[in-house]
């Protein structure tokens, strides 16, 4: 499963190439949130949209991750999800591809902030239908980051440090995927 975290007023989702490749037989979603709404999430399966009540912005996405991990385990119930941000470009063969190496709970380039748990970095990582069940419970005031939340809450499981991105253009070709961090192409 696909779980791509952009915001109500993005333009981006819609200059991703990618997203509109996305095989019909892989569940994906794309999280936006609407603090005002009064139901806890509202999914349109045509569109592939989940607009989740949490905050729409960076100070919020910890809460944001946390709603979504736990509507795609309700509604879906996957195997593993890929966690991405709306400024990626990915390969999704190769990313797929990735999973006959993933055999552990949680995955992607694993960072260490001092003082804290090791965590994969934000823009794309992995986690196993275990993690997602612990997600669930995430403390979201451990961290303003949520990738550092997801680490913390993620810390007795089996990880990998696994580069599943870029943010060197000149890798972006052969790598998984290329994170545009910069917003040059998006």
């Amino acid at each position: 499963m696909l779980m791509i975290c952009s915001h109500r007023n993005s333009k981006t989702i819609s200059k991703l190439q990618w997203v509109s490749t996305i095989p019909s037989t892989r569940p994906y979603v794309i999280l936006n949130g609407n603090p005002d709404q009064d139901e806890e999430s509202i999914y349109n399966e045509e569109t592939h949209i989940v607009t989740l009540k949490c905050p729409d912005d960076y100070a919020g996405l910890p809460k944001k991750i946390k709603a979504g991990f736990r509507f795609v385990k309700e509604r879906f119930d996957p195997d593993f999800v890929f966690k991405i941000d709306d400024d990626m470009f990915v390969d999704l063969d190769k990313l797929f591809d990735s999973l006959k190496t993933l055999d552990c709970d949680y995955a992607g380039s694993i960072c260490h902030l001092k003082y804290r748990e090791l965590y994969a970095a934000g823009p794309l990582y992995y986690v196993s239908r275990n993690a997602i069940g612990l997600l669930r419970d995430m403390d979201i005031h451990y961290s303003s980051a949520e990738d550092v939340c997801v680490g913390n809450c993620l810390k007795g499981v089996i990880r990998l440090s696994f580069p599943l991105y870029t943010d060197i253009i000149d890798e972006g070709k052969t790598a998984i995927a290329y994170h545009d961090h910069k917003r040059q192409f998006l």
